[in-house]
């Protein structure tokens, strides 16, 4: 019987007539880019240190505790005050234990180091743990140069 001959290697598809060149190109644009974009970020960084403290030493503060500088051309700076709120758990659960509120007000969750440390030391089988186990797969490019 004779052999077949041997398959021949399939040559990668290249999109809309692109060279391997001309993609490298595209990457070294990529790389440059990337460089350019964290020195911008740097120097905005720096910008906005700067702004901040002139808007705070020489700008007006309004009712939310904002700072606001009205400059020539238009501009206006502002150091903007942003609030958060936050609950502190132990003062919240005394008081809802106290006017009998802990069980509307809590719930319980599950602790996934504590899950994690179960199946490491085989109190919970691995085929479980991939019954509740969510796999998310995602992408991001990675680009390196010479």
């Amino acid at each position: 019987m004779p052999k077949s001959p041997p398959k021949k290697k399939s040559t990668p598809k290249k999109p809309n007539g692109m060279t391997l060149k001309k993609i490298a190109g595209k990457a070294a644009q990529y790389l440059q880019h990337s460089k350019e974009g964290k020195e911008i970020d740097k120097r905005k960084k720096t910008l906005s240190s700067e702004l901040k403290e002139y808007a705070e030493s020489l700008g007006d503060q309004n009712d939310t505790g904002s700072f606001v500088l009205e400059l020539p051309g238009g501009f206006k700076v502002s150091k903007v005050a942003s609030k958060t709120a936050s609950i502190d758990e132990d003062s919240c659960l005394d008081i809802l234990n106290k006017n009998g509120l802990f069980n509307r007000c809590t719930k319980t969750v599950v602790d996934a180091k504590e899950v994690e440390a179960c199946v490491s030391e085989g109190l919970i089988s691995v085929e479980d743990a991939k019954q509740f186990t969510n796999f998310k797969v995602s992408y991001r490019i990675d680009v390196r140069g010479p």
